[in-house]
């Protein structure tokens, strides 16, 4: 199987709220977990990777589809740069 890499700015459900919204097209995808942390050699939290599954109940992708995403946490790359890393996530899909 192939895999497919996305660099993707989240989208919340609403204006200020914390929950992201990940519909695509007719489906979304569904979390499997809370997300695992990713730290880096000083153990020092640096992101955090969660796993979804593709849900469309209509369609002969339901279930196919599975996804990591892969955010930063608490980072910060000493950078003036407009956008907000954390209002983007790494997207791994096979």
């Amino acid at each position: 199987s192939k895999l497919y890499y996305y660099f993707t700015e989240l989208k919340k459900k609403n204006g200020k709220g914390k929950r992201i919204d990940r519909m695509v097209g007719m489906g979304t995808w569904k979390g499997l977990d809370s997300g695992k942390p990713i730290q880096d050699n000083e153990a020092r939290l640096t992101g955090r990777k969660r796993s979804f599954d593709y849900i469309n109940r209509e369609s002969s992708e339901h279930s196919v589809w599975d996804m990591k995403e892969y955010s930063l946490e608490g980072v910060s790359l000493e950078d003036d740069q407009l956008i907000k890393v954390s209002s983007f996530s790494l997207v791994q899909c096979f």
